[in-house]
């Protein structure tokens, strides 16, 4: 019997039961859903460095983080910056609400596209990003029009400010522009437009480390982002990057805090990323084993059914037997009816889940980023095997029934009950 004939035979018999066709079909599309999302919760609870190394240029293995607890930061964070194997040290901050009122017309472009979304907070307040100007090339920062802040010289590091903004402030503002704020006739704070930068720009979640860091973002995105370059060197916390092992570092770090008796802790950002990534894996192990479980049902389910089907309609096979089709062919019309039944709620909620997850799950460029990687390298590869197993495994059963059934048997609308 050709294939065209044998898949015209597996579609009649999905019509001729219909009902129980499409009940199958949900089930199956209901199954895949459910393992879908379990799969993206998962990998997206344990794909933490990823998302950090989202907000950098350079490999997550070359960043550290110091904190230290004294108030003369600024000459503590010159000796570790002096260290020998690191090429970088700067702070940032996000989600400042800054009031400055030279700016306070921003509010109404940046709107709600914030990463906090405190109305109170930034009712009066543009949100923008503080960072040291050492860490512009570590951050994931593309600029588009200006210049470098390592080309800019920051003459007063207490007042002077550079402003670096999103392409999407282009035509609001102009490079060069300059923005004061005063207290009593006297000049505080001058912000100097520098640059912008694309809105596809990321930079690292200044809390990474902490182990109150309950959302694990990773790192945020600058879509109508406002960053805040200064020159400054009294920050509490710093981002290291360091090029040499990372035990010769924190040597030299524990040095200086023994010198200058200053407490110092120092973080290995790798390091955190896999201890976070562990402990996800551990809290969403048990998702996990409901989807075995729900993968075994579902075959068991499928695959009692199609028993159920050939037991109750063998007449319709006998039908097929008596027009000339081989116990092989009916074997292979078997497969065939559970390709259809798995295939069409698969390549359907292929479709209609990462459209659901696109939509609920992701706010910005990163979480955009981060849901592609994980479906087409994770999801869409665990339906397709899923798929092929709830074919194979759920036809095996019923198949066997027809190989130890005589096609005299079927003619006359019986199967065999070995």
């Amino acid at each position: 019997m050709k294939f065209i004939n044998r898949v015209n035979i597996a579609m009649d018999m999905c019509i001729h039961a219909k009902l129980k066709t499409i009940l199958y079909m949900i089930e199956t599309s209901i199954f895949l859903a459910l393992l879908t999302f379990v799969i993206y919760v998962t990998e997206s609870d344990t794909a933490f460095s990823d998302r950090i190394e989202a907000g950098l240029k350079i490999p997550v293995e070359k960043l550290g983080y110091v904190s230290l607890e004294t108030a003369d930061t600024g000459e503590v964070n010159k000796q570790i910056g002096q260290i020998e194997g690191i090429s970088a040290i700067g702070g940032i901050q996000c989600n400042v609400a800054n009031s400055s009122a030279s700016l306070a017309f921003l509010r109404e472009i940046q709107g709600k596209h914030r990463i906090n979304y405190n109305e109170e907070e930034y009712e009066n307040s543009i949100e923008t990003t503080v960072m040291s100007k050492e860490l512009w090339n570590v951050m994931n920062i593309e600029l588009k029009e200006g210049i470098e802040p390592s080309e800019y010289t920051i003459q007063n590091p207490d007042r002077e400010i550079l402003l670096y903004l999103s392409e999407q402030y282009i035509g609001y503002v102009n490079i060069g522009d300059v923005f004061t704020d005063t207290y009593k006739g006297k000049e505080i704070f001058r912000y100097t437009v520098a640059g912008f930068f694309d809105s596809d720009s990321t930079v690292i979640d200044p809390f990474v480390f902490s182990d109150e860091n309950t959302e694990r973002y990773g790192c945020y995105s600058l879509d109508y982002g406002i960053i805040e370059i200064t020159d400054t060197m009294n920050w509490n916390g710093n981002f290291i990057v360091f090029d040499k092992p990372y035990a010769d570092v924190y040597d030299s770090i524990n040095s200086i805090a023994a010198e200058t008796d200053v407490h110092i802790d120092v973080y290995n950002i790798s390091d955190v990323a896999g201890y976070i990534a562990m402990e996800s894996k551990n809290n969403t192990f048990y998702l996990k084993e409901i989807a075995a479980v729900m993968t075994v049902l579902v075959i068991l389910s499928i695959t009692a059914g199609r028993v159920y089907f050939i037991r109750t309609r063998a007449s319709d096979y006998g039908v097929w037997a008596s027009c000339g089709a081989s116990i092989r062919d009916l074997c292979r019309v078997i497969i065939l009816q559970n390709i259809i039944t798995v295939l069409l709620p698969m390549i359907f909620t292929s479709v209609s889940a990462y459209n659901v997850l696109r939509i609920f799950y992701t706010d910005n460029s990163v979480s955009v980023s981060l849901l592609r990687k994980i479906y087409f390298s994770k999801c869409m590869p665990a339906q397709l095997i899923t798929s092929a197993a709830i074919i194979v495994l759920s036809g095996i059963w019923p198949t066997n029934i027809i190989k130890h059934t005589k096609l005299s048997m079927l003619v006359k609308g019986k199967v065999s009950n070995d």
